[in-house]
């Protein structure tokens, strides 16, 4: 089965985004504690984001490779990234874009091209 048009772009995303948390979480743990913060908070935020964008790319990793597990995976993915879009600084922007990912994970397509429904 070829893969679906969207999945290319949920790729492409998953692959940027986990690439470029990770560097936050690596830049993180490298620079030393940041403002208002003590050092052990610090040093968590920072190997979550690093676990969070090792997850990303896996979901990238296992859509590219047509894997059962992206399907699932790139789920939970994204119900992290909501809990870290309410709980933390970030735009609402990105849970708009999180909540498109969760509604192309609904597609029979991609479920279809991750072998999840039935032909």
């Amino acid at each position: 089965m070829t893969r679906p048009r969207g999945t290319r772009i949920l790729i492409l995303v998953d692959f940027i985004v986990g690439i470029v948390v990770i560097i936050i979480g690596i830049q993180g743990l490298v620079s030393g504690v940041g403002p208002h913060t003590s050092a052990t908070e610090w040093y968590a935020v920072s190997a979550i984001f690093a676990i969070i964008g090792l997850l990303s790319v896996a979901v990238g990793y296992g859509l590219w490779k047509a894997r059962p597990w992206a399907w699932l995976l790139g789920l939970w993915a994204g119900v992290v990234y909501v809990i870290l879009g309410i709980l933390g600084p970030w735009p609402l922007t990105l849970v708009g874009i999180v909540n498109l990912l969760f509604y192309y994970f609904t597609r029979a397509d991609l479920k279809r091209y991750l072998s999840k429904a039935p032909s």
